[in-house]
């Protein structure tokens, strides 16, 4: 028959389905499981299927809750993942990554589940996503530290599985968690698939693999394919791979994709040749339907071009409210857009403040540098906040930090 699994963790869910036989009822299963774990001859014969069965057992004992001897589970698991069952190796490394925090143990838990997942497991790619998605998105590091979750001691790595480094910080976990995303995505598991879309990566690690990047985007992963078009969108590309990156956005941004809408709206601004049909005034169409999609950043690029007139004409009232929503949904520029505009409309000193409310945001939220000089100027001043020469001393050389320089005619 076959057998579908659920392992069920905080935060954590993933199926497994595999073959096996029919015991009949969860009480026959439970009774062969046990006298197989007695007999350690038997253990040395059993054939690959019987194995099977035995990670299943033990999965539906972990989601359950009612594992009473985690030692002996674990011991047993080990000896099929070492008799080079690949589900058994996937049980015993989920086990052992969700249960405990030693670095040492959770090292052979991951080494064990990279294992199954190069020897086809598919969800095991989602439980080495989720480890390194957890530790990335952790509050602190704590769970870098050598201690238990609550738990006796009674797993001790063996040094002897498929070596996997324990991560060494936020960054690997991040790199970590978008490899087994991908790895996922290509190897056919949904809920990998899913979470493509949800990492905001700097460019030295999205494009870090571009080969497994260009495989995950064979599978037709919306968030795959936009990764990859963008990269290969790019000045050194050939004409012929910029067209089909931008045939690739139009695509994804007709299917009503934001992020590509997003990307399709600045191929047209910035080269309108590879994005055949189009005009530079096509380019604030896109930016429109994917602010309206609520993407902050194209929000702020509508208010700009609003602003500006350069390929609409202007309209600066819409500009302000594209602003506005741009500063509430937090984005950063518009935060410092939204208010300088009300500076520049002020009428009273609750005006200012409300407008320095803004400012400040953009500074301390967003780091943006222009928002750090005017902040500079408000504690020199005085306007919207209070003198400090101090304070505004600090911020213009925050500023400056972050590549701000003066411009020598206001000097």
């Amino acid at each position: 028959m076959k057998t579908s699994i659920a392992h069920n963790h905080p935060q954590d869910v993933y199926t497994a389905v595999l073959d096996s036989e029919d015991f009949g009822d969860d009480d026959a299963l439970h009774a062969w499981a046990e006298a197989f774990m007695a007999n350690i001859d038997q253990q040395k014969t059993l054939a690959n299927p019987d194995w099977d069965i035995i990670a299943i057992y033990w999965e539906n004992q972990f989601l359950n809750k009612s594992v009473n001897d985690i030692e002996s589970a674990f011991t047993i698991l080990e000896v099929g993942a070492r008799a080079g069952n690949r589900h058994c190796a996937a049980v015993l490394g989920a086990a052992i990554i969700f249960l405990y925090s030693r670095r040492q143990v959770v090292a052979d838990g991951l080494s064990w589940l990279a294992r199954a997942a190069e020897e086809g497991v598919t969800d095991a790619h989602y439980a080495l996503l989720r480890w390194y998605s957890r530790r990335w998105n952790a509050n602190d590091l704590r769970d870098y530290e050598d201690v238990d979750l609550g738990l006796d001691s009674c797993y001790e790595p063996t040094k002897k599985s498929p070596p996997v480094p324990f991560p060494s910080g936020r960054e690997d976990c991040i790199r970590q968690a978008w490899f087994w995303a991908l790895r996922g995505t290509v190897a056919g598991c949904k809920l990998c698939a899913e979470k493509v879309a949800g990492f905001d990566l700097p460019p030295e690690i999205r494009y870090s693999d571009i080969d497994l990047l260009r495989k995950a985007a064979a599978t037709g992963n919306p968030s795959a394919r936009l990764a990859y078009a963008r990269y290969a969108y790019r000045e050194d590309s050939s004409a012929k791979e910029r067209r089909k990156a931008a045939d690739t956005l139009r695509e994804l941004a007709e299917d009503g994709f934001a992020e590509a809408q997003l990307s399709y709206a600045m191929a047209i601004e910035s080269g309108p040749e590879d994005c055949r049909g189009t005009t530079p005034a096509d380019a604030v169409k896109w930016y429109l339907a994917a602010a309206e999609n609520g993407l902050p950043e194209a929000m702020r690029w509508l208010g700009v071009h609003l602003e500006k007139g350069d390929l609409v004409p202007a309209d600066r009232n819409k500009a302000a409210e594209w602003f506005r929503k741009g500063a509430e949904a937090g984005e950063g520029n518009c935060q410092f857009f939204h208010g300088s505009i009300l500076l520049e409309n002020a009428q009273s000193d609750k005006d200012c403040r409300e407008a320095a409310r803004w400012i400040r945001r953009a500074a301390e939220e967003n780091d943006v540098p222009s928002a750090w000089v005017m902040m500079s100027r408000f504690y020199t001043t005085g306007i919207g906040l209070y003198v400090n020469r101090k304070k505004a001393a600090a911020c213009l050389k925050r500023a400056k930090e972050l590549g701000w320089m003066p411009n020598p005619d206001s000097l």
